[in-house]
C-alpha cells in the first residue's frame, strides 16, 4: 500500500508520458481551431499538477488509458516532473498573453515549442524540465541543506 509520501515523492512514469501526449494535442488543437478555451483548460490542468497533489483531468484520462492498455506502473521521481509541470504551466500562461496581446505568430511559436516538449516527452522520455530541475533547483537546494546541516552539527557541538 503507498502512503502519502511515497505517493508525493512518485509518479507512474508511463501516465506521465500519456498526459504528454495529451497536452500536445490540446496545444495541436489549440492552433489550428484558435479556441483560447483550450490553454485555459490547460492552464488549469498545468496549475493541479505543479502546485497540488490533486489529480488533474489529464492525468485521470491518462490513468484510465495506461489500465485500459495493461501497462504496469512504472515509478518515477516526482518533484523534478512536479517542476516541469510547473514550467509547463508558465509556457501555457505565456502562450495565451502572447495570444491575447501581440500578433498570433507569437503565440504560434511559443506553442510550438510547448508541443516539441511535449511530444519529447511522450514519444522519447525526454523531461527538458526534469534536466533543468537537475541543473538548477537540484544544486542550489542540495546547498542550503547543507548549509543548514553544518550549522545544525555546529551548534549541536
Amino acid at each position: 500500500m503507498n502512503t502519502p509520501l511515497q505517493t508525493q515523492l512518485y509518479a507512474d512514469a508511463r501516465v506521465i508520458r500519456v498526459t504528454a501526449a495529451q497536452t500536445a494535442a490540446l496545444v495541436i488543437a489549440f492552433l489550428l481551431s484558435h479556441w483560447s478555451i483550450l490553454l485555459w483548460i490547460l492552464l488549469a490542468d498545468f496549475a493541479l499538477r505543479a502546485f497540488t497533489y490533486w489529480p488533474s483531468p489529464l492525468v485521470l484520462v491518462s490513468r484510465i488509458i495506461v489500465h485500459w492498455v495493461g501497462l504496469p506502473a512504472l515509478p518515477t521521481f516526482a518533484p523534478p516532473k512536479k517542476f516541469a509541470a510547473a514550467l509547463g504551466f508558465g509556457f501555457t500562461a505565456l502562450i495565451l498573453v502572447l495570444w491575447y496581446t501581440v500578433p498570433v505568430d507569437a503565440a504560434t511559436i511559443a506553442g510550438v515549442a510547448l508541443i516539441t516538449l511535449a511530444i519529447l516527452e511522450s514519444c522519447f522520455n525526454v523531461c527538458a524540465g526534469c534536466y533543468i530541475h537537475s541543473w538548477i533547483v537540484a544544486p542550489v537546494r542540495n546547498k542550503i541543506y547543507q548549509r543548514r546541516w553544518a550549522a545544525s552539527s555546529r551548534i549541536s557541538e
